[in-house]
Protein backbone atom coordinates (compact mmCIF):
# COMPACT_ATOMS: atom_id res chain seq x y z
CA UNK A 1 0.00 0.00 0.00
CA UNK A 2 1.31 3.42 -0.87
CA UNK A 3 0.57 6.02 1.78
CA UNK A 4 -2.73 7.15 3.18
CA UNK A 5 -6.00 7.29 1.26
CA UNK A 6 -6.76 10.69 -0.23
CA UNK A 7 -10.13 12.42 0.03
CA UNK A 8 -12.48 12.25 -2.92
CA UNK A 9 -13.48 15.36 -4.81
CA UNK A 10 -17.14 16.21 -5.42
CA UNK A 11 -17.60 17.73 -8.89
CA UNK A 12 -21.38 17.88 -8.43
CA UNK A 13 -24.05 17.38 -5.80
CA UNK A 14 -27.85 17.27 -6.11
CA UNK A 15 -30.38 17.51 -3.29
CA UNK A 16 -32.87 14.64 -3.59
CA UNK A 17 -35.05 15.23 -0.49
CA UNK A 18 -35.00 18.09 1.98
CA UNK A 19 -37.51 18.60 4.75
CA UNK A 20 -37.51 19.15 8.50
CA UNK A 21 -36.58 15.50 9.23
CA UNK A 22 -33.96 14.52 6.67
CA UNK A 23 -31.76 15.83 3.91
CA UNK A 24 -30.67 13.39 1.17
CA UNK A 25 -28.25 14.33 -1.55
CA UNK A 26 -26.64 12.46 -4.44
CA UNK A 27 -22.99 13.36 -4.90
CA UNK A 28 -20.82 12.62 -7.90
CA UNK A 29 -17.42 11.78 -6.47
CA UNK A 30 -13.99 11.13 -7.96
CA UNK A 31 -11.06 9.42 -6.29
CA UNK A 32 -7.43 10.39 -6.89
CA UNK A 33 -7.22 7.86 -9.75
CA UNK A 34 -10.04 9.65 -11.54
CA UNK A 35 -12.60 6.89 -10.93
CA UNK A 36 -16.13 8.25 -10.73
CA UNK A 37 -18.48 7.07 -7.97
CA UNK A 38 -22.03 8.19 -8.74
CA UNK A 39 -24.44 8.47 -7.24
CA UNK A 40 -22.99 8.40 -3.73
CA UNK A 41 -25.95 9.02 -1.46
CA UNK A 42 -25.41 11.11 1.66
CA UNK A 43 -27.96 11.30 4.49
CA UNK A 44 -27.85 14.34 6.74
CA UNK A 45 -29.89 14.52 9.93
CA UNK A 46 -30.52 17.29 12.40
CA UNK A 47 -28.99 17.21 15.85
CA UNK A 48 -30.37 14.66 18.29
CA UNK A 49 -29.53 13.00 21.55
CA UNK A 50 -29.87 9.47 22.85
CA UNK A 51 -30.94 8.78 26.41
CA UNK A 52 -30.61 5.58 28.43
CA UNK A 53 -32.97 5.73 31.37
CA UNK A 54 -31.95 3.89 34.55
CA UNK A 55 -34.11 3.10 37.55
CA UNK A 56 -33.05 3.31 41.21
CA UNK A 57 -31.27 -0.10 40.87
CA UNK A 58 -29.33 1.08 37.80
CA UNK A 59 -31.40 -1.23 35.59
CA UNK A 60 -32.08 0.07 32.10
CA UNK A 61 -35.64 1.07 31.24
CA UNK A 62 -36.29 -0.10 27.67
CA UNK A 63 -39.32 0.50 25.47
CA UNK A 64 -40.76 -1.75 22.79
CA UNK A 65 -42.03 0.38 19.92
CA UNK A 66 -43.16 0.14 16.32
CA UNK A 67 -40.47 1.22 13.81
CA UNK A 68 -42.08 2.10 10.49
CA UNK A 69 -38.82 1.94 8.48
CA UNK A 70 -38.53 -1.82 9.09
CA UNK A 71 -42.30 -2.31 9.61
CA UNK A 72 -41.72 -4.22 12.83
CA UNK A 73 -41.66 -3.87 16.58
CA UNK A 74 -38.26 -3.13 18.05
CA UNK A 75 -37.61 -5.66 20.77
CA UNK A 76 -35.15 -4.36 23.34
CA UNK A 77 -32.37 -6.74 24.24
CA UNK A 78 -30.14 -5.87 27.12
CA UNK A 79 -27.54 -7.92 28.91
CA UNK A 80 -25.39 -6.95 31.83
Amino acid sequence: MTGRPAPWTTPSSETIVEDRWIHVRADTCEDVSGRRIAPFYVLEYGDWISVLALDENDDAILVEEYRHGVRALSVPRFRR
